[in-house]
């Protein structure tokens, strides 16, 4: 008879329907998982502050009594009453209720609480080139979490469920990945990588840092014409189109750790190319007529990472012209007061002034020079007085003359 009765035990245990709202729930964990035997699994960032309860019995005419088991070699009886809830404070290992009615267990179930911690992390090395950077892998060294087949005894080892939340300094193209091993580009200073790892959502934190001394280059110039000595000489600033001979300025912005520069300049239209720049930052001076282009090459010699920069027809310098207005008013008020012509790429030049006798009132060889109305040092008469120009442009063959009537008009 007594066999009997165990046996009728088992069989209510295994066999027995379970209702869809009686099983263990927990508060206070980070996250939660299930064995391979449908066992809820409970992780706590603090096991102490956490608790179990059983769900009510679906049928509530029924009189329940809880009884509670903390299992760790074998099952121990903790607690029985009519509380669903366990009110002993939380260890490591597994709870298990059985719902018990007039002696008799109606249901049971388990689950597992464990409070994960990562003990230690190291990043190996990066691998990297002088284009991309991977971090290495995130070894770990955490607490075994083991729960136990009730079947047939067997330990279990919980596996780690992991999280990664990458930064570094100075801030760079690796901040907010989540990757385990994340690929950027490779930095171009020294910087210090940090993964924060984090288990189950939370229930345990721990960063890790890699400090990587930076191998890549990144050629970078910016660039300014020099100032022209004259306003009237035509340059387009912001095209970079100009007069010859045109003076511009280079500036270095490249990046990382750079051992030799090498400018190189390229006349576009035959693709001659001019003897090499070596310094950081250089002057170059298009004396020629036409488009040129600008590369920069940067390189680190202890790394060997190259890295260079090409602006294709960066320069134009123009072909000569020279305008002339007909009309100039000298009254001091500031504006339009001298004849200029307006020119680019005139390489010599001459131009003479004559009243309408044609006697000379006015003559230079710099086309940057003006007539300011003046014969002497005194003021000229109103009226119409002619130009006449010759120049020569840097071109083979390039010449110009220009000859009309200038009216010189007084304000009143």
């Amino acid at each position: 008879m007594k066999i009997f009765n165990i046996s009728l035990l088992v069989i209510l245990l295994c066999f027995c329907v379970l209702p869809i709202n009686a099983q263990i729930v927990s508060s206070g964990h980070s996250a939660s998982v299930n064995t391979g035997q449908g066992h809820p699994v409970y992780l706590f960032s603090d096991i102490v502050t956490g608790a179990l309860s059983a769900k009510e019995y679906s049928d509530t005419s029924i009189d329940i009594e809880y009884v509670w088991y903390k299992y760790d070699t074998g099952w121990s009886q903790v607690q029985s009453g009519n509380s669903e809830t366990l009110n002993s404070t939380l260890a490591e290992g597994g709870y298990r209720v059985v719902y018990m009615n007039n002696g008799a267990p109606i249901i049971e179930y388990v689950c597992w609480v464990f409070e994960p911690k990562i003990l230690s992390a190291e990043i190996e090395s990066s691998i990297f080139t002088c284009e991309t950077l991977q971090q290495g892998v995130v070894n770990m060294a955490t607490k075994p979490l083991t729960y136990y087949d009730l079947t047939s005894g067997a330990a279990i080892l919980l596996d780690y469920e992991y999280s990664y939340a990458w930064s570094s300094d100075p801030v760079g193209d690796i901040e907010n990945s989540t990757s385990a091993q994340p690929s950027i580009e490779s930095p171009y200073e020294n910087t210090s990588y940090s993964v924060t790892i984090s288990a189950f959502e939370g229930a345990s934190a721990i960063t890790a840092t890699n400090d990587v001394e930076a191998i890549a280059v990144k050629a970078e110039f910016e660039f300014e014409p020099s100032d022209r000595e004259y306003e009237n000489e035509v340059q387009n600033l912001e095209g970079l189109e100009g007069s010859a001979p045109m003076s511009v300025n280079f500036t270095g912005a490249s990046m990382g750790t750079i051992t030799d520069y090498e400018w190189n300049f390229v006349r576009d239209e035959d693709g001659y190319t001019y003897a090499p720049h070596l310094e950081p930052n250089t002057n170059f001076t298009f004396e020629e007529v036409g488009k040129y282009s600008v590369t920069l090459v940067v390189s680190n010699i202890n790394s060997g990472c190259v890295s260079s920069v090409s602006k294709e027809g960066l320069i134009t310098v123009k072909e000569m012209d020279i305008e002339a207005p007909n009309v100039f008013t000298p009254d001091g008020d500031g504006i339009n007061d001298v004849f200029y012509v307006v020119y680019h790429s005139v390489e010599s030049f001459k131009m003479t002034i004559v009243n309408r006798w044609g006697r000379k009132v006015f003559s230079t060889t710099n086309p940057g020079d003006g007539w300011d109305g003046k014969i002497n040092g005194k003021k000229a008469a109103e009226g119409v007085y002619f130009y006449y120009i010759e120049a020569k442009g840097y071109n083979e063959g390039e010449r110009m003359e220009l000859k009309n009537a200038l009216h010189l008009i007084r304000g009143k």
